[in-house]
């Protein structure tokens, strides 16, 4: 059988769980507090205490669990990812793997720096224009003839097309994040679909 409940502890816990904390520390150093009414205040203080920090360590445990985070992570992975394939996989591999992951490593970055996502999607998908401009100024672009000059044409048409793929896969990735309004989970989701696609696509063309 428990103890009776003491209704001046139910009335002190009462009121001391309404006072603000300073009122609280402001009671407890009073120096002719009850003995009962301290301990009851230094309890409340104690709780509250533990609810704050409980409180912070939920909240930091959500910050790094965010969608936001976790994709920036699987972003870094995809990056460190193709570093290390640039130097085990033949170049066809690689590239149409480079093709895949790009969005992964490039679309957070946008959606994280948006100012800067489209600025660089800017600078990226004008390139291949400029490139195409001063070639096209040199000559290397009109076919020649000759023995080796239709061989340079080739090679220079072919340089030109091979960095518009680039850039323009570059800058799209980027504007996509950089122009996506959605959470980071719909994002998530949008790149996890993409790349699922893309995967398939390579898998039946090989």
């Amino acid at each position: 059988m428990s103890p009776p409940t003491d209704p001046r502890q139910t009335q002190l816990e009462t009121l001391y769980r309404q006072a603000s904390t300073a009122q609280l520390q402001r009671r407890l150093s009073d120096p002719d507090l009850l003995p009962q009414a301290r301990e009851v205040a230094q309890a409340e203080l104690q709780r509250r205490n533990q609810a704050r920090q409980s409180a912070a360590v939920a909240a930091q445990a959500g910050r790094s669990r965010s969608p936001r985070n976790e994709l920036l992570m699987v972003a870094a992975g995809a990056a460190v990812l193709l570093l290390v394939l640039w130097f085990v996989m033949p170049a066809e591999g690689f590239f149409l793997f480079l093709a895949v992951m790009l969005p992964t490593v490039l679309a957070p970055l946008g959606k994280l720096y948006p100012a800067w996502g489209k600025a660089l999607a800017g600078v990226l998908l004008a390139a291949p224009v400029m490139l195409g401009v001063w070639l096209w100024r040199r000559g290397e672009l009109a076919w020649q003839g000759g023995d080796y000059r239709p061989l340079g044409t080739l090679i220079s048409w072919g340089v030109l097309l091979a960095v518009w793929a680039l850039c323009w896969a570059l800058g799209g990735s980027v504007l996509k994040g950089a122009l996506h309004r959605g959470s980071w989970d719909a994002l998530a989701d949008e790149l996890d679909r993409e790349r699922s696609r893309n995967l398939e696509d390579l898998g039946r063309r090989g």
